[in-house]
């Protein structure tokens, strides 16, 4: 039945809700950046961004004249990278913790980047608020 809906449509249509969809996720992320995103929601919003940027990639490499802002897609790809330093020491933290609690040093300096990663990545993801993802 998917098959059947998706050649039903033309290039237009499938735009227009690869479109609809992108618009969906980016404002989705903006509401839970502007309720000053804990952990759980940073991952969230990581997942989100991955969506995200693959949605926008069909989109620029569909036919025709594509509405995508460059710089948007660039600074976005830019954006998952630092998500995923940051989450990268929090699972890093999360295994060293759960492995040997006598590393306590080891835990601290982790914990320290952990948390000047997240303010690194709260102050970038203010960035893409008014954003805007089409020409």
């Amino acid at each position: 039945r998917i098959d059947n809906r998706i050649e039903a449509l033309n290039d237009s249509s499938i735009y227009s809700i690869l479109q609809e969809k992108a618009d969906e996720l980016f404002d989705q992320m903006n509401l839970i950046i502007r309720n000053n995103p804990d952990e759980k929601a940073l991952h969230r919003i990581r997942i989100m961004l991955k969506e995200l940027i693959y949605t926008l990639s069909i989109i620029k490499k569909g036919k025709g004249k594509s509405k995508l802002e460059k710089s948007a897609l660039t600074y976005l790809e830019y954006l998952q990278q630092v998500l995923g330093d940051w989450h990268d020491l929090k699972v890093l933290f999360d295994n060293v913790n759960c492995i040997n609690v006598k590393s306590s040093s080891l835990l601290k300096v982790i914990e320290f980047d952990k948390e000047v990663k997240r303010i690194v990545v709260l102050h970038e993801l203010k960035k893409i608020d008014g954003m805007c993802l089409y020409t």
